[in-house]
């Protein structure tokens, strides 16, 4: 609550827009139409905030300021994304305007709804699970997803999405008797809510294969769900391609994407024509993922040359290792195999994605790739390489909840010395 309040105007990544979607969500424009060289029509008070972007409440004069309702044009609304993904911020900006609150309560209200639904949806999903409930706490709390789930940003929809996806799936895998019908919905419901925002999320429906055959009902019933899991599977991807990538162009992005040489069609041939040097700028971008994105580059209150904050990634993510290392987990070899390659192949699509939509054609590096699109794949981590060590040491759950308030406590410090 102290980020969505704290946290300057619009500082989160694509903030911009995802407010805009949600001020269109709240009055009830669920498929934003775009007029052609105008972009989409919505209220004139998002203007006010959009001028005071990166101010504080002690620097930008909103709180005194009234929401106003003329309206004009706006170049970009993140059409590309299904409106479910902004109700909760809607409805935030819905109170503020019924309650005739000032300018700035529509970003703190709408911040703060989608942090209470990401909230609930955690704790209901790690309720449900009888395993790993302190691991995908500790996920669930990492500062770039509480940061993303305190803004306006569609992330924390997503990201509690993938926390629902995965409880689930443990939940399932861990079932003593036959699987609950009601289980497997969510599993599959949370797993396409993720994909059509997001496609390269889909596939982690791919893991619905290696649940134990011998708890569906029938060898029939398991057949059909498998086959339901790879329908979805293409519907995400046919929307990708069919809607979201042609929504995505009615934006100022279009433009960008023009001035810099980047086409979707242009890469493709350009991949076709020199497979080889697609490939190792694939590999390449790949393999140095690990310290420029989770390291150097994260992406966080874009406050990243914050003294000491380089260090402060590093041991988020050597404390993520050994808190995966010590997981209680129950796998075979095999089944860590099959998820390592579940998760290897989101996290290529997401490289192979930005490289074909936001990249120049024949471009040597890839661009766009943030740190916050890889955390709904976290939880996977420790499932694979647990070693169920956390039974040895004593007390452990109580030291892992004292990391995760000392790591949320050092997230506040650094907000205050970066904006404060």
């Amino acid at each position: 609550m102290i980020i969505a309040f704290t946290s300057p105007i619009f500082v989160a990544p694509d903030e911009v827009e995802h407010f805009a979607r949600s001020d269109l969500t709240s009055e009830g424009v669920l498929f934003p139409q775009y007029s052609p060289n105008q972009g989409y029509y919505m209220n004139n008070y998002f203007w006010d905030m959009l001028y005071n972007t990166g101010s504080t409440i002690f620097n930008a004069n909103l709180t005194h300021w009234d929401i106003w309702d003329t309206q004009a044009f706006f170049e970009s609304v993140f059409s590309q994304n299904l409106f479910y993904g902004y109700i909760a911020q809607a409805i935030g900006i819905f109170l503020a305007k019924i309650l005739d609150l000032s300018v700035i309560w529509t970003l703190w209200l709408g911040r703060f709804f989608n942090l209470i639904f990401y909230s609930l949806i955690v704790y209901v999903s790690i309720r449900n699970i009888p395993k790993f409930k302190y691991e995908l706490l500790f996920i669930a709390c990492l500062p770039l997803a509480i940061f993303q789930a305190a803004s306006m940003s569609v992330d924390g929809f997503i990201f509690a999405m993938a926390i629902l996806n995965f409880s689930y799936f443990i939940r399932l895998y861990n079932s003593e008797k036959e699987f609950d019908s009601k289980d497997l919905l969510i599993f599959f419901i949370s797993g396409l809510l993720m994909g059509l925002l997001k496609m390269p999320y889909i596939f982690i429906l791919l893991l619905i294969f290696i649940l134990p055959k011998n708890k569906f009902k029938s060898k029939n019933y398991c057949l059909t769900l498998n086959l339901i899991s790879l329908l979805l599977i293409g519907i995400a991807m046919i929307y990708s391609y069919k809607y979201a990538s042609h929504e995505l162009l009615n934006s100022g992005r279009a433009l960008i994407m023009a001035q810099n040489n980047v086409s979707v069609s242009g890469q493709i041939n350009y991949m076709l024509n020199n497979p080889l040097n697609a490939i190792l700028t694939l590999i390449k971008s790949v393999g140095s993922s690990i310290y420029t994105i989770f390291i150097y580059e994260l992406n966080l209150y874009n406050i990243k040359y914050v003294n000491g904050y380089i260090l402060f990634n590093l041991l988020i993510l050597i404390i993520f290792f050994i808190v995966s290392l010590l997981s209680p987990a129950k796998f075979e070899k095999k089944e860590r195999l099959y998820m390592f390659f579940v998760f290897m192949v989101i996290y290529v699509s997401i490289f192979l994605i930005q490289f074909l939509s936001w990249s120049p054609v024949g471009s040597n590096v890839i661009l766009g790739i943030q740190a916050r699109y890889f955390i709904p794949i976290l939880p996977l981590i420790p499932l694979i390489i647990g070693k169920g060590y956390c039974k040895k040491i004593k007390d452990y759950n109580h030291i892992l909840l004292t990391c995760i308030t000392l790591v949320l406590s050092a997230t506040l410090i650094l907000t205050f010395i970066g904006f404060y």
